[in-house]
């Protein structure tokens, strides 16, 4: 394995949403309600193939 750790059981998409972010600073989102971790979204203008 290369990565050492344990991956997070609370990753992707949970009831239609992402899941939230953990206390750490170094996740962001779109959907995300504090300052800390919120990102603007981003638009996709061209059609998806």
């Amino acid at each position: 394995m290369i990565f050492a750790g344990t991956r997070s059981n609370n990753l992707g998409v949970q009831d239609g949403r992402l899941a939230t972010c953990p206390s750490t600073p170094n996740c962001v989102s779109s959907q995300s309600t504090d300052s800390l971790h919120q990102i603007a979204q981003l638009n996709v203008t061209s059609p998806l193939e």
